[in-house]
């Protein structure tokens, strides 16, 4: 051990087997571990699993009851960091599972703003059609909206002007 041991991370067994969607693995060990537990930012295995875009894993966890909603320490969602992360098969699965669309982080920004800069209208669209708000706005009194309206993304533009209901 070193004299820098107490600055490193080391990924739990479960941790490595999530995030290397290693499912066999994962069952064995998920039979006696706190699948509830959280890592030193407050993420959750369900965040981990989000944002390496592990889609299979992220619906494992989402079946064995981990809650879609819960922010890490920096108000993230498992949806804001498969959005951030550019792993749109991840997000889709937490949004059709029900994860909540509109929990602004730490910033004030919903997961809809990364959308917007990624220009994923597949996934906004998904989004608005369950219920996403483009006219939340974040800490600097901007929404996604009207981001898209500023850089001009016509597509995007069109997706959240979209009326759900």
């Amino acid at each position: 051990m070193t004299e820098n041991d107490d600055d490193l991370y080391y990924h739990s067994e479960l941790e490595t087997a999530v995030i290397q969607n290693d499912g066999e693995r994962f069952e064995a060990l998920a039979e006696e571990a706190n699948l509830h537990g959280r890592s030193d930012n407050g993420s959750t295995l369900l965040h981990k699993a989000a944002s390496v875009g592990e889609t299979e894993m992220v619906q494992r966890l989402i079946d064995r009851g981990i809650d879609t909603d819960i922010q890490n320490e920096g108000g993230k969602t498992a949806l804001h960091v498969a959005v951030d992360n550019g792993h749109t098969e991840a997000g889709e699965t937490l949004v059709t599972n029900g994860a909540a669309l509109n929990i602004q982080d730490n910033s004030g920004a919903v997961p809809l703003f990364k959308l917007v800069y990624r220009n994923d209208v597949e996934l906004a669209q998904l989004m608005i059609e369950n219920g996403a708000d483009p006219t939340i706005e974040s800490n600097g009194g901007v929404s996604p909206l009207d981001i898209a309206t500023e850089i001009d993304a016509d597509d995007m533009v069109e997706i959240l002007r979209q009326n759900p209901s």
